[in-house]
């Protein structure tokens, strides 16, 4: 099982359906601790999550960081992240990068994904993609986007060169609803649905229910549903608003006002949440078990 710290809380919900990391070698044989409780160091305003560390209960060696970087306007730029743990370097792991390219307005015009492979300690390939965004300022919403997916071969006739497009669709409070994803077939040359979310919100702002799938195969994959219930607490990742959304809900993180406490989903794991807050009502620690299984999950936040 392999559980993405940056994805702590999608992981509820692709426990089965997508189980896809900075970190020092000091942290890496510190003691697992709480960190404090209290931690006030600035504004709920103003707080910022820079780095998750998540530990696999079960899968020590599944365990990662995510760093987390801004802009002089507290825009998020970057997001690296690294996979640690005990025995790591006898296991096959991936760490990744989003990189987030901003006009001087601020607004996205392209986002780069590296992803580097390691088997046996050895680095072994890199893949990347950027995807190219599309922005209407009179609506203020970005429409589109085309996605160049560049891989390393690691099977005989496999695409070395991707090129999908997405299309975004708004609500009437400028949220995103669904991505859509687009691939062609090249054995026809027509275009495909490869992959789809679409959001259904709550009357606090959360995405209360996530119906997804991912058809890259074009075999036909019907949606599948999941839905989430939440706190009354703040989700850190509620800053990034739409941004989280751009390359679909795996990217950065579910945008909600809240953070979610449990997701329930036919035919997948169902999943609890239990965390522990600061005092300006921002998660220090989250404790996710999968409730058929009963494995745990266990990340830490850290802000400035």
């Amino acid at each position: 099982m392999k559980i993405n710290g940056l994805f702590i809380v999608l992981a509820m919900i692709f426990l089965n359906f997508s189980c896809t990391k900075e970190i020092s070698r000091e942290q890496d044989d510190d003691p697992v601790v709480d960190p404090p409780v209290s931690d006030t160091t600035s504004t709920p305003k103003d707080k910022l999550l820079v780095r998750l560390v998540t530990y696999e209960e079960s899968f020590p060696q599944d365990s990662s960081v995510d760093t987390y970087t801004y802009d002089q306007n507290k825009r998020i730029i970057g997001l690296k992240s690294e996979s640690f743990g005990p025995e790591i370097q006898n296991t096959f792991y991936n760490n990744s990068e989003h990189i987030f390219y901003r006009d001087a307005g601020g607004i996205i015009k392209r986002i780069a994904v590296i992803d580097r492979y390691y088997e046996g300690g050895l680095f072994t390939r890199i893949d990347s993609s950027v995807l190219e965004l599309f922005y209407d300022p009179v609506s203020k919403h970005y429409t589109h986007c085309i996605e160049t997916i560049n891989l390393v071969p690691i099977y005989p006739g496999q695409d070395d060169r991707i090129r999908d497009s997405a299309t975004y669709t708004y609500d009437g409070k400028d949220r995103i609803v669904r991505y859509q994803r687009f691939r062609e077939d090249i054995s026809t040359n027509t275009a495909f649905e490869g992959q789809r979310f679409d959001y259904t919100y709550d009357l606090n702002g959360n995405i209360s229910k996530l119906a997804f799938n991912e058809n890259f195969d074009n075999s036909g994959d019907p949606l599948v549903e999941s839905l989430l219930e939440y706190d009354d607490k703040i989700n850190p990742f509620v800053k990034f608003g739409n941004d989280a959304l751009l390359m679909g809900i795996l990217s950065v993180g579910i945008p909600s006002s809240n953070n979610c406490i449990k997701s329930t989903t036919r035919g997948i794991n169902d999943v609890a949440m239990a965390y522990m807050y600061d005092a300006d009502n921002y998660p220090v620690k989250a404790i996710a078990t999968y409730i058929d299984v009963q494995e745990k999950a266990i990340t830490y936040f850290y802000y400035q």
